[in-house]
């Protein structure tokens, strides 16, 4: 890796007015850097436990040679119930 690691922005958020008897907020994110975009949903449900539905898109902008997905793996290490999360840019949920 020639090239130093790079971290991606979130460069905006939009919150979503929930309903009167909602108990779910839900907040967008763009996300931004010089090799990939990408657009957020972040669904937050208040109740005994806090729940966070999290729904991405992401569109390289280079032809990375390495991709890390480091913050995801240590941050929410049982997110994932579907199985690896798709790197070939093919979508995918999880």
């Amino acid at each position: 890796m020639g090239k130093p690691e790079e971290f991606p922005d979130f460069i905006a958020s939009y919150l979503e007015q929930p309903s009167a008897d909602s108990e779910t907020s839900v907040v967008y994110g763009l996300l931004d850097s010089p090799s990939v975009a990408g657009a957020y949903r972040f669904a937050i449900t208040n109740g005994d436990v806090l729940l966070m539905d999290i729904d991405s898109a992401l569109w390289a902008r280079t032809t990375a040679a390495w991709a890390g997905t480091g913050a995801r793996k240590s941050t929410i290490p049982t997110a994932c119930r579907c199985g690896p999360v798709p790197v070939n840019g093919s979508g995918g949920r999880c």
